[in-house]
């Protein structure tokens, strides 16, 4: 019996123990594999396969399970392109490229084609949407012999009628390459699942951010986790030995997926009340109108990689759980009230709308949190009773997001309850509100030009010690003779030992007709990711994009942006080479351009 306790290669051999045999080196056998640990890697630590996109592949042996010769097909997969300017194949299990069985390959521009070939003749199905580079995208291809279907993060993406069973051939399942071993993909693989089954919708998204275990089905016949990290071989967690080899100058990277072995997850149609009882979350979309469903997944532990106390901060303490809500299909709405239940403890006696904060990142990413602020972004209920927090959301643009809700439970010399500026007819009313103060001696008020540097125009006398509502205000009497469409103001807040800590940014729209401004882009040059300020003269939908400098988009996110001064996080620039890039930042059809430098 064999019961090695290390991961790594081995050499069995074997030969013959005639006493006869006077060279018993000559008959021996000899069989080299490969044993991985399946146990599930700590939460962040996780691997993909990184294929460069020129050289680099992986095969499975297709003569055993492989081998799928039925009407019943499913292959899921988590991949991240690093461009998207020529054709690369994800997998292909095929004769050749001219006589398939099935493939799935990326178009130049970033749309999928799955083709499947079987006793009835060859069809292909073109998706209906794209994939991002540098991005991760969720990808499944299912046949269930009446028609081929589609979708990408889990949001149907395009289906054709095909039918007869899948025809079979001698050749190797490759991954990132095709049969005639060209097309190679270039970028990230993760958690891919092939299925001698249908996988409906429901089981495809239910299981998107779910490490299966070890076995998990009969009708799993290949489970390539990637997680080996190491050497040229990944495991086969299905159970049927169809590790994949890799060839020469095939690499490992961290996984910066959100994937746990304990997730729960909750799918429920779209609607004006939508209640995802497992994962702790409620929502209530205003004006909803349309058709589609919704999925909430709901994280044990704090989220993983960075932390929002570390960026963008503001906290010392997060909620020891996170959620990723995701939408599928047509409809919209104008706003929603999401209503996240926290666990026993969470919110202490002293919890308020002042103390409690919102946070979002990419559903992908375990880099940078941004803060959810402005009039469709902020906390506007906490129930300590019930330990629940109630978050104002805009549109559709802000879900397949990663949320957590963090505090300080440090208390702040100063709790503002409303900071505001207004336009009157001798100048610019700013006035705000505070809910407690502790030792504030007095505020500076500073106004701006640009939305970036800043001078100190007055000074207002501070409460001292309060724990009620008091009220301030200052006007401006140069505003209207400054020659500008639109002013910026803040506070600097100074306590009695000369602490000072400064608010947010408000501003002032002079010219009604002013278009949007592109106020900040810090720090650049950079080395990691970025922060953009904008000022917006109404709420508007805003791209961000990253181009390089023959105008390929590398990069884009959409948010929805509130009236007056926005910022936004830019994380994911800090997986670009070092270079010369441009900033696109777009809204209500214009656009304005920044140019951007990436260190090494």
């Amino acid at each position: 019996t064999f019961n090695p306790t290390t991961a790594g290669t081995y050499t069995l051999r074997a030969w013959s123990s005639l006493g006869t045999d006077a060279e018993r080196g000559n008959d021996t056998l000899s069989f080299t594999f490969d044993v991985t640990n399946l146990a599930a890697p700590t939460v962040g630590t996780g691997s993909t396969v990184l294929l460069n996109g020129t050289t680099n592949y992986l095969s499975a042996n297709g003569l055993g399970s492989l081998n799928v010769g039925g009407n019943k097909l499913s292959v899921e997969a988590w991949v991240r392109p690093l461009s998207l300017t020529s054709r690369m194949s994800l997998f292909a299990k095929d004769a050749d490229t001219l006589n398939p069985s099935f493939n799935l390959e990326i178009n130049p521009g970033g749309t999928l084609s799955f083709t499947t070939g079987t006793s009835v003749g060859n069809v292909t199905l073109t998706s209906t949407k794209t994939l991002s580079t540098l991005i991760y995208s969720h990808i499944a291809a299912v046949y269930d012999g009446v028609k081929m279907k589609l979708l990408i993060n889990g949001d149907t993406a395009g289906e054709i009628a095909q039918s007869g069973n899948v025809t079979t051939n001698l050749n190797d399942f490759y991954i990132g390459c095709s049969a005639n071993r060209n097309r190679f993909f270039g970028g990230n693989i993760d958690e891919m699942r092939v299925w001698d089954t249908v996988r409906t919708d429901a089981q495809i998204r239910t299981n998107m951010h779910t490490r299966l275990p070890n076995l998990a089905s009969a009708k799993l016949i290949s489970y390539w986790r990637f997680d080996d990290n190491i050497g040229l071989f990944a495991a086969d967690a299905s159970g049927n030995c169809n590790s994949a080899k890799g060839n020469a100058g095939v690499s490992w990277a961290n996984s910066t997926l959100p994937i746990y072995t304990n997730s729960i997850y909750s799918y429920q149609p779209a609607s004006s009340n939508v209640n995802f009882t497992g994962a702790k979350l409620g929502l209530e979309l205003i004006n909803f109108t349309g058709s589609g469903n919704m999925g909430t997944y709901y994280f044990p532990g704090v989220p993983y990689g960075t932390s929002p106390i570390t960026s963008p901060g503001g906290v010392t303490n997060v909620h020891d759980n996170f959620w990723v809500v995701y939408k599928y299909g047509t409809f919209s709405f104008d706003s929603a009230l999401a209503t996240f239940q926290l666990n026993p403890g969470n919110l202490s006696a002293n919890a308020n709308t002042n103390n409690v904060f919102a946070f979002s990142r990419n559903y992908y990413d375990d880099a940078n949190w941004g803060l959810i602020q402005g009039f469709l972004g902020r906390i506007d209920s906490v129930n300590i009773s019930t330990q629940r927090v109630r978050l104002v959301l805009g549109s559709t643009t802000q879900f397949n997001t990663q949320f957590s809700i963090g505090a300080n439970n440090s208390p702040l010399p100063v709790t503002y309850k409303s900071i505001k500026v207004n336009k009157v007819d001798d100048g610019a009313l700013l006035s705000w509100s505070t809910a407690s103060e502790i030792d504030n001696s007095h505020f500076i008020i500073e106004r701006s030009l640009d939305g970036k540097n800043f001078e100190a125009i007055a000074q207002v006398k501070g409460m001292g010690n309060s724990n009620k509502t008091i009220e301030y205000s200052h006007l401006d009497f140069d505003a209207l003779n400054l020659g500008v469409k639109i002013l910026y103001y803040r506070l600097t807040q100074v306590d009695f030992d000369g602490a000072a800590s400064v608010s947010k940014i408000v501003s002032l729209a002079l010219d009604e007709n002013q278009d949007m401004i592109l106020n900040t882009v810090q720090p650049n040059p950079f080395e990691a990711g970025i922060s953009v300020g904008f000022t917006l003269p109404t709420a508007a939908d805003v791209s961000v994009e990253v181009m390089n400098l023959s105008g390929q988009t590398l990069l884009k996110q959409s948010i929805q942006g509130f009236e007056g001064y926005n910022q936004v996080s830019v994380p994911e620039t800090s997986v670009l080479p070092a270079g010369v890039y441009f900033l696109k930042l777009g809204a209500n059809g214009k656009t304005t351009l920044e140019k951007l430098v990436k260190l090494q």
